[in-house]
């Protein structure tokens, strides 16, 4: 599991949508982090999908575990999310976000949600360190 030091209150997670879906992330490359979800009818959305809401608060806490693991707190200042595809219940799903490029305080991310290696959803982040 991922831990900051530089977070004052110790929290082992950068956000509560990590830290109430019990989501663990790994390192993934010099700029990534992966984690998996299980899928389940508490976050259902239509009959037998994975609700949108439920895919963009995992693909931002992905995006701010990412920056979280270079001990970079900041907060979401942007965010685009692209559903590619359904996302299936009770399923588990892979959860990996990536550090795109950092300049002045902004930092560019990228995330994705996926099931078998193929893609379900993908979402862009603008984050900006906390003040």
């Amino acid at each position: 599991m991922l831990k900051n030091t530089n977070n004052p209150e110790g929290c082992e997670q950068a956000d509560f949508v990590s830290a109430l879906l019990a989501l663990v992330f790994t390192l993934d490359g010099p700029d990534g982090v992966r984690s998996s979800f299980e899928t389940s009818a508490r976050f259902q959305g239509y009959e037998g999908t994975l609700h949108g809401g439920m895919i963009s608060a995992l693909l931002d806490a992905a995006m701010g575990e990412c920056l979280f693991s270079k001990g970079i707190l900041a907060v979401t200042a942007e965010m685009t999310v692209r559903f590619l595809r359904p996302v299936p219940l009770d399923r588990t799903v892979d959860l990996r976000a990536v550090l795109v490029s950092a300049r002045h305080g902004l930092f560019l991310l990228s995330a994705g949600l996926s099931l078998d290696d193929r893609p379900l959803a993908r979402a862009t982040g603008k984050f900006r360190r906390r003040a």
